[in-house]
């Protein structure tokens, strides 16, 4: 289901860039220097979507759905562009063991070994402070 935009999304949006100024001011970071601000989200991808509506004749009081019982498993994924303009590698972050066979064959497909995507897995499929140091030091250095 979608967002509504607020009716004062000016006013946020003039809010928010006067925080950045003043955030940017504070740091020292110069107007040449854009590619030092970054903005990313991450998001979870749900691998069977289960649905919230169903359509059957009137009056049924039970509707069976084959599902492959997958509809809790999820991948976080990590989308994040810096202020010049510049697309940062995208980020998977997969549900398995931390350098254990999973992700070794994940970063092992193309699209991973030719760095287009970093992949990692940990105990949640949720970021974290050492995934969060990787991806730093691979996307800044």
């Amino acid at each position: 289901m979608g967002q509504r935009i607020p009716e004062d999304k000016n006013i946020i949006a003039n809010k928010f860039r006067e925080n950045v100024i003043n955030k940017r001011r504070e740091l020292n970071i110069e107007e040449d220097e854009d590619y030092r601000v970054i903005n990313m989200d991450e998001t979870a991808i749900f691998l069977e979507m289960s649905f919230n509506t169903t359509i059957d004749f009137k009056g049924n009081k039970h509707i069976n759905i084959d599902t492959n019982g997958r509809e809790h498993y999820r991948i976080t994924a990590l989308l994040s562009g810096a202020g010049d303009g510049t697309k940062l590698t995208p980020l998977i972050i997969v549900k398995g063991e931390k350098g254990k066979t999973v992700e070794q064959n994940l970063r092992n497909l193309p699209y991973a070994k030719n760095k287009n995507m970093l992949i990692y897995c940990n105990q949640n499929a949720w970021w974290d402070k050492y995934i969060f140091s990787e991806w730093l030091f691979k996307n800044l250095s």
